[in-house]
């Protein structure tokens, strides 16, 4: 972008959109938990389901682990937002390199090594 002649607006993004669940529960899987959503709107919680094994069996617990909080609204916020690279791409040879699932795992390895005690 700046080796370029002429200066010009480049947008650098995927073209791909993802909703907060997504995230959570790429996250929560990326660190080897299960979750399931229950509720809706801002009454919706993301519940983890915690396995604990017996001598005989297995039973599930259930831990409520994220929930929505309109603190963290915003008002002006627009229902959908998604990057167009295209032109990037044309004249600059850009494309994205890291996927959604990449992404997430390489935040949460970092977030841990932030976070791990030695």
């Amino acid at each position: 972008m700046l080796q370029q002649e002429k200066p010009q607006d480049f947008v650098i993004a995927t073209g791909k959109q993802y909703s907060v669940r997504q995230f959570l529960t790429q996250c929560f899987e990326c660190l080897g938990i299960k979750i399931r959503f229950e509720g809706n709107g801002v009454n919706e919680v993301a519940i983890v389901l915690i396995q604990i094994r017996m001598k005989k069996s297995t039973s599930h617990k259930r831990s409520n682990s994220c929930k929505v909080s309109e603190k963290y609204f915003r008002p002006l916020e627009v229902n959908s937002l998604l990057g167009d690279s295209t032109k990037a791409n044309k004249i600059l040879g850009w494309k994205p390199k890291i996927t959604f699932e990449a992404l997430c795992k390489e935040m949460i390895e970092s977030d841990c090594k932030e976070f791990t005690y030695e």
